[in-house]
């Protein structure tokens, strides 16, 4: 009679070990999906700005460019198409 206590307790221990593995499985999963998501709306993003004009597919969010007047360059160097700030 002793045995079955023992035998029931080593039995519910393989399937809790294996839930765990599975929930840190799923967890992977889901950050490899929500990563891919985001891939997928930066893409989008790159296909909307190229679609609509701006040059060389630059992509800008809103309040992106914050430059004032002393960032810019006063012998009007080039513009960092980046930061949209002019550079050195």
């Amino acid at each position: 009679m002793a045995d079955v206590p023992v035998w029931t307790t080593q039995r519910r221990v393989m399937p809790v070990e294996r839930a765990g593995r599975l929930r840190e499985k799923l967890a992977e999963t889901d950050a490899e999906s929500a990563r891919l998501e985001a891939a997928e709306a930066v893409f989008g993003q790159f296909a909307e700005a190229t679609d609509s004009g701006w040059p060389d597919g630059m992509v800008v969010a809103p309040g992106a460019l914050t430059c004032g007047p002393a960032d810019r360059s006063p012998h009007e160097a080039p513009v960092s198409r980046r930061a949209g700030c002019a550079t050195a």
